[in-house]
């Protein structure tokens, strides 16, 4: 995830693009139209990802979250421990070649339902 998506300047935003990852340069907006303006000045492939999180509750931290990586993943909410795993293990080594930013995978895994680590 880009740094400034992580910590970004403050304000009532709710979307945001990365528009040159290389530059780590993120655009923020609250505007719709405006998220769509950023989205279509980008010159290469857009991954799409939305998520919807209950708006209180035990939980819910990471639920948007959740929800994008089931969605890339295929899967659904109630999957095992082992297909949530293998499933984004694939989908990360599919979309991301460098292996240390693989890594992430696992970061990905309890995001998804499932508790990372061994023997969890």
């Amino acid at each position: 995830m880009p740094p400034a998506a992580l910590a970004p300047t403050p304000g009532n935003w709710l979307y945001f693009v990365t528009v040159d990852p290389n530059a780590k340069v993120t655009k923020f907006t609250d505007s719709y139209q405006e998220f769509l303006k950023y989205v279509d000045g980008l010159a290469g492939t857009v991954w799409w990802h939305q998520g919807r999180s209950p708006a209180y509750g035990q939980g819910v931290t990471f639920w948007a979250l959740g929800e994008m990586i089931r969605a890339r993943c295929g899967l659904l909410e109630g999957a095992d421990e082992r297909t949530t795993r293998a499933q984004v293990a694939a989908t990360v080594a599919e979309h991301v070649p460098d292996a240390a930013e693989r890594a992430w995978g696992e970061v990905a895994s309890p995001a998804a339902g499932r508790r990372a680590g061994p023997g969890s």
